[in-house]
């Protein structure tokens, strides 16, 4: 995968970050598979319908598109 590659090549630059903005939740599992993403935002609607910013680790998340009921 192209993206795992850029991280790989450039984990050890101090001030790197990639932006990947996508609404394939396939593909952001795939990334944290990769063992170099563990923590994302997600954008979405919250309880009032107002779009809001979410701080998500995969591990809650993988869980909560399982189904598991985790939070």
């Amino acid at each position: 995968m192209l993206c795992v590659r850029i991280i790989k090549s450039r984990q050890k630059q101090r001030n790197f970050q990639l932006l990947v903005i996508t609404h394939d939740e396939d593909f952001v599992e795939l990334l944290g598979r990769s063992d170099y993403v563990d923590e994302f935002f997600k954008v979405a609607k919250n309880e009032l319908l107002v779009d809001a910013c979410f701080y998500c680790t995969l591990h809650i998340y993988n869980a909560q598109v399982l189904g598991t009921g985790m939070q």
